[in-house]
């Protein structure tokens, strides 16, 4: 039974995407980046800061939905019992995500080599923490080795993610035993308790000077595991939304939005210290995500929003999208932020940098996914002549 393609979680990627890009563009402001909610002076920032508004521009949340298709999407050969070994799975995760990466390091490590002008005046500290080093020797190893303990945000700001992506990734199958076996309250409150782990183990390290994000995969876990037990019962839950009256449905709808931008309107009421939000946030925004999907889903009106060709365009250069976006925009403010109005340098960031997805998606990312698939069928032939042998 092959696993079905859905087109509209593509489109949902791609608007991610595009949160995540206005999310970096914004951050070079100092007024976006910094926090405001106590400053009057920001009225209108921080109405669109600390209000579901933020869903527009919501970077992080963004990154855990992608977390959650990811959980979602990879769960769905292994629900569906098609058959491959550990090697098939790994070698078409490796080339879908890693290769595409690859060629993006080479390219940001040019764009570093060759424009980077050190201090930008009159931007964030954000802005200013990336490209202000040399480039390092052993951090390019790092880099190249992705799944270590190292600096992931120095040449792009989007590799932390990569990080915890593919070390999940690597271990997917092992979770999906899980999922599969015992049922959903036993796996969520598992992954609860091991995501929780992961976020105090990493503040006690941090209080003990120990820099290390390994335990951060554990804490983003909780997303994938959220993802595959969605897959698990998409069916029962679409169902549930399908029998809702459409004013339960537009009420399920406005909920999903208020628990995914959680982080941001939560921090009007400062009842929870804020060092203390982190899990809650993780815990609503995937939830909110998770609910996304389902509405994707079982929603005819939002699924026909989501097949709206523009959308699956930018579903389609959604990774790469991702993967290029800010290295223009550091590009252009190294360049030319004293000679060019700095919106007209966003424009022209934005423009390049969907020019280099679509460039990348037609010429890295397919072949990457063509290779996979090829290196797969070739190791599912070997493995099935092996036990013709036997």
């Amino acid at each position: 039974m092959p696993s079905i393609r859905y087109n509209q979680l593509d489109s949902l990627r791609g608007l991610a995407a595009i949160s995540v890009v206005i999310h970096h563009y914004l951050l070079i402001f100092p007024q976006f980046y910094e926090k405001t909610i106590d400053n009057s002076g920001y009225a209108l920032v921080n109405f669109l800061k600390y209000t579901p508004l933020h869903i527009f521009f919501s970077g992080t949340q963004a990154v855990i939905l992608f977390f959650v298709l990811s959980g979602f999407v990879l769960s769905l050969p292994f629900l569906n019992n098609i058959n491959s070994s550990y090697s098939i799975y790994l070698t078409r995760r490796v080339t879908r995500i890693y290769i595409p990466y690859l060629v993006s390091l080479v390219i940001v490590l040019i764009a570093v080599k060759l424009f980077s002008e050190g201090v930008l005046t009159g931007f964030s500290p954000w802005a200013n923490g990336k490209w202000s080093d040399p480039i390092d020797f052993k951090l390019i190893i790092d880099h190249l080795f992705l799944v270590g303990n190292f600096a992931n945000g120095e040449y792009n700001p989007i590799y932390w993610s990569l990080v915890h992506e593919m070390r999940i990734s690597i271990l997917f199958p092992i979770i999906m035993i899980f999922i599969i076996k015992y049922k959903w309250k036993f796996s969520l409150l598992w992954s609860l308790i091991i995501s929780a782990f992961g976020f105090v183990g990493t503040t006690l390290l941090s209080h003990a000077n120990i820099e290390t994000d390994y335990m951060l995969s554990l804490y983003y876990g909780l997303s994938f595991v959220i993802g595959a037990l969605l897959a698990k019962h998409k069916d029962m839950l679409i169902k549930f939304f399908e029998s809702k009256s459409k004013t339960v449905k537009i009420l399920i709808t406005i909920l999903s939005i208020f628990l995914y931008t959680f982080p941001s309107w939560v921090l009007n009421f400062p009842v929870i210290p804020e060092r203390l939000l982190n899990p809650p946030n993780t815990v609503m925004a995937s939830i909110g995500a998770a609910m996304f999907i389902i509405l994707a889903l079982a929603s005819k009106t939002i699924k026909k929003v989501l097949l709206f060709k523009p959308f699956q365009f930018f579903g389609d250069i959604s990774y790469s999208l991702y993967l290029y976006h800010c290295i223009p925009l550091f590009v252009l403010l190294h360049q030319f932020n004293d000679k060019v109005t700095t919106w007209i340098l966003l424009i022209t960031s934005c423009i390049v940098s969907i020019l280099l997805a679509v460039l990348s998606y037609y010429f890295v990312e397919k072949p990457s996914i063509k290779l996979g698939k090829k290196i797969s069928t070739k190791l599912k032939n070997q493995e099935t002549n092996k036990k013709l042998a036997g």
